[in-house]
C-alpha cells in the first residue's frame, strides 16, 4: 500500500507521468505531478493507486468490477429464483410469484404517484417510492395451502 511521500506512475506509453503522494485523507491519496507540479493535486482512491513494493516490483491494483445492472425493466423470475435456491421450482410457484409481484408493484406505483403529486412533481422518480421491506415481526416461515388452491382456480 502506498504511503505519504511515496512515488507512483500513472498512465501508459507517452501519457505516463510520475506523481508523489502529498497527503492521504478519507481513503483518498492526493497526488502531485513531479515533473509538472502546477494545478491541483490529483485525487485517487487509496486502494487503486499503483505502488512499488520493497523489492522494487511495481504493483497496479485491479479495480473491482461490478456486475452489469439490467436497466431494461425485463425480469426473468425463474432465473432470479434459481439464484437463491437449488430446489426444483414448480410452474405454479413462478406463476403465483408473478401474480403477487404484479399486485405489490401496482400498490407501490400508485403510492409513488400520489407522493409525486403531493410534491407537485410531474415525473415519478425513485425518491417517490417507499422501499418496502418486511417488518421484523412478520414471519415468512410457514405453509399456506390456500395459495396453491388460488393457482388451481385461475
Amino acid at each position: 500500500m502506498i504511503k505519504k511521500g511515496d512515488l507512483t506512475v500513472l498512465g501508459t506509453g507517452v501519457e505516463r507521468a510520475t506523481f508523489m503522494v502529498i497527503r492521504i485523507e478519507d481513503g483518498y491519496a492526493h497526488l502531485k505531478d513531479v515533473v509538472n507540479p502546477k494545478g491541483r493535486p490529483r485525487k485517487m482512491k487509496l486502494e487503486l493507486v499503483p505502488f512499488f513494493k520493497e523489492d522494487g516490483t511495481f504493483v497496479i491494483p485491479v479495480k473491482p468490477t461490478l456486475p452489469k445492472f439490467n436497466r431494461s425493466g425485463k425480469l426473468s423470475l425463474r432465473s432470479m429464483i434459481k439464484e437463491h435456491t437449488d430446489m426444483p421450482i414448480s410452474r405454479d410457484f413462478v406463476a403465483f410469484l408473478k401474480v403477487w409481484m404484479e399486485g405489490a408493484i401496482e400498490d407501490l406505483v400508485v403510492a409513488a404517484e400520489e407522493n409525486a403529486e403531493i410534491k407537485g412533481d410531474k415525473t415519478i422518480t425513485p425518491a417517490h417510492m417507499y422501499w418496502w421491506e418486511m417488518h421484523p415481526s412478520q414471519d415468512p416461515n410457514g405453509y399456506w395451502p390456500d395459495n396453491s388452491k388460488y393457482m388451481e382456480d385461475l
